[in-house]
């Protein structure tokens, strides 16, 4: 989440993030926290 310029790169390549299924563990550390994505191709 904290690497934008990576997330940017893949929105341009085509990627769309999907939803999260669960919420997230208050346990888990924020530089853990990640976003799931597919790929749809170009636009």
């Amino acid at each position: 989440m904290s690497n934008t310029r990576a997330y940017d790169l893949y929105r341009r390549l085509g990627f769309v993030e999907l939803p999260r299924r669960a919420a997230l563990s208050p346990r888990l550390p924020r530089e853990l926290e990640s976003v799931r994505m597919e790929w749809v191709g170009t636009q």
